[in-house]
């Protein structure tokens, strides 16, 4: 008997992202793809999406000032958000930028996170997270304070809190109904 090789084909592989981090992927339901921040073997600060059935790229690069450390699809697949030392939001469907770089005063986003409905997005920075609009960027919350790094963040499945997760060795629980 033989058998055929029925696997997809293998994506392009990035071995590392910025200072030999290990890249990262994600799905979206919507545009079955992968992001990848790539090293020099593709463009150094460059994060991109392909086709996580073809391995052919689904939009161009998306640029980044820096390395990329980090990107996230957001519920509907219609956005999809990189991070740096700040967090952009772009167009799944254009690869053009929707919003300006969020940032935290100097300090580098470490972690995201769309509400459920994707109108939202939440950054985590050095002590602190801040919610957006994610079409427009414009912050409609002000800086929700921890006394050390903020590493995690995350939005209730029904949008009406926030968790925060610090190296303080605390979690902290936050109501968003007035910023959504």
């Amino acid at each position: 008997a033989t058998s055929a090789n029925t696997s997809p084909p293998a994506l392009p592989t990035a071995a590392s992202c910025n200072s030999g981090s290990s890249w990262n992927g994600w799905f979206s339901e919507t545009i079955s793809g992968v992001t990848a921040c790539a090293d020099d073997t593709f463009t150094p600060g460059t994060a991109r999406v392909w086709d996580a059935a073809t391995g052919q790229p689904v939009l161009p690069p998306i640029k980044h000032r820096v390395g990329v450390y980090g990107a996230a699809f957001s519920p509907n697949g219609k956005l999809l958000v990189t991070w740096d030392d700040s967090a952009r939001v772009w167009d799944t469907q254009t690869g053009q930028p929707l919003t300006p770089a969020l940032s935290h005063a100097g300090t580098e986003v470490v972690h995201v996170a769309f509400s459920r409905d994707s109108r939202l997005l939440v950054t985590a920075a050095h002590k602190g997270a801040r919610v957006w609009d994610a079409l427009t960027g414009e912050s409609v919350s002000p800086m929700l304070n921890h006394p050390s790094k903020v590493r995690w963040c995350a939005v209730s499945p029904d949008n009406r809190q926030i968790v925060t997760a610090s190296d303080d060795g605390f979690a902290r629980v936050w109501d968003l109904r007035p910023y959504g």
